[in-house]
C-alpha cells in the first residue's frame, strides 16, 4: 500500500498536492492498486478544473433552448396529444416540437 501511495503521490501534478495520503489509499484499494485509474480519479475528483467561458447564443439557439421533445402519436390528428399508433402498419407516428425556454430554467 505505501509503495502504491508513493507511485500516485509521485505522478500527480504540483495542483493535486492537497490530496491526502488517505483518499490516495482509498482510490488504490478501489481501483485494485492500479496507479493510472487512481491517478485519473484523483485528478476528475479533487483537482479544479478551468472554468470554460460561456459564448453568446445566436437567436436560433435560444429558440431552441428548451430543447426537444418526441411524443409518439397514433396519427397526425392525434400528434398533439401523443397517444396511440399510426393507422398504417403499426408503426409509430413521432411528433416533435420545440419546447418553450422557461421549461428547463
Amino acid at each position: 500500500m505505501r509503495i502504491g501511495t508513493i507511485a500516485v503521490r509521485a505522478a500527480l501534478s504540483p495542483a493535486a498536492s492537497h490530496i491526502t495520503d488517505k483518499e490516495i489509499q482509498e482510490s488504490l484499494w478501489h481501483y485494485y492498486y492500479d496507479v493510472e485509474k487512481s491517478v485519473a480519479y484523483l485528478v476528475s475528483k479533487y483537482v479544479a478544473k478551468p472554468k470554460a467561458q460561456k459564448k453568446e447564443k445566436t437567436q436560433g439557439e435560444k429558440n431552441l433552448q428548451g430543447g426537444l421533445i418526441s411524443f409518439i402519436g397514433g396519427s397526425a390528428a392525434d400528434a398533439g396529444r401523443g397517444i396511440g399508433k399510426s393507422a398504417g402498419g403499426g408503426l409509430p407516428f413521432v411528433y416533435t416540437k420545440a419546447l418553450p425556454e422557461h421549461v428547463y430554467s
